[in-house]
C-alpha cells in the first residue's frame, strides 16, 4: 500500500458567518463583566477612603502630642527656682496658644494645680498645701471641633528654695507618676 494517506486531517465545517456579524460581545456579557467589575472596585475605593481617614487622624494625633510634649518641655524649663512667685507660691508657666498646622485647627488648654502625698502615690490638692511637693502641668491639645484630643501631662518638683527639703514629707516623694489633676 504505497500511497497512503499517513498525517491527513480532516478540517472541521465552519459555521457559516451572517452577514455583519463581527464577532464581539453581546450587551449581556457587557453588563455583567460591569457588574464583576463594579463589586470588585467599589470596596476597594472604600478601603482606600478608610484608609486616607484613618491616616490623617493619625497624623493629627502625632502632631498633637508634639505640641503637648513641646508645651510640657517650655514649662519645665521656666519652672526653675526663680520663676515661683505668689501666694501661694506656684510656678509661672507661660499660657499655651492655639496653633494651624497642615490646615487642622489645634486649640491648646492647660490646667495645674498642686500634688502632694497620699499613702505614697500621687494625690490633687485643690488649695496650696502648707507644704507642697509638687506642681501639676497637664495640656490638652483637642482638634475637629474637640472630636479628637490628646492630653499629656507633668509633675514638676517644688525646688528647695520654696519648700524646706524634708518638711511634711515623712514618705518620701513616689518614684513614678504625675499628678492626676
Amino acid at each position: 500500500m504505497s500511497g497512503g494517506n499517513v498525517g491527513f486531517t480532516a478540517k472541521r465545517p465552519v459555521a457559516p458567518s451572517r452577514p455583519g456579524d463581527e464577532g464581539g460581545f453581546t450587551l449581556i456579557e457587557v453588563v455583567v463583566a460591569g457588574v464583576v467589575m463594579m463589586t470588585v472596585l467599589i470596596p476597594c475605593a472604600m478601603l482606600l477612603s478608610s484608609s486616607a481617614k484613618v491616616l490623617t487622624i493619625t497624623q493629627a494625633k502625632i502632631v498633637a502630642a508634639n505640641l503637648a510634649s513641646g508645651i510640657l518641655d517650655e514649662d519645665r524649663a521656666v519652672a526653675d527656682a526663680k520663676t515661683w512667685s505668689g501666694t501661694p507660691t506656684a510656678p509661672v508657666v507661660p499660657a499655651p496658644s492655639s496653633t494651624t498646622v497642615n490646615g487642622v485647627a489645634f486649640s491648646v488648654s492647660q490646667a495645674t494645680g498642686w500634688c502632694t502625698l497620699s499613702s505614697g502615690a500621687w494625690a490633687s490638692y485643690a488649695p496650696a498645701p502648707s507644704t507642697p511637693l509638687a506642681y501639676g502641668i497637664l495640656v490638652t491639645v483637642t482638634w475637629m471641633h474637640d472630636a479628637h484630643s490628646v492630653t499629656a501631662g507633668a509633675t514638676l518638683t517644688t525646688p528647695t528654695s520654696v519648700v524646706a527639703a524634708g518638711t511634711g514629707n515623712s514618705g518620701g516623694a513616689p518614684t513614678s507618676g504625675t499628678c492626676p489633676l
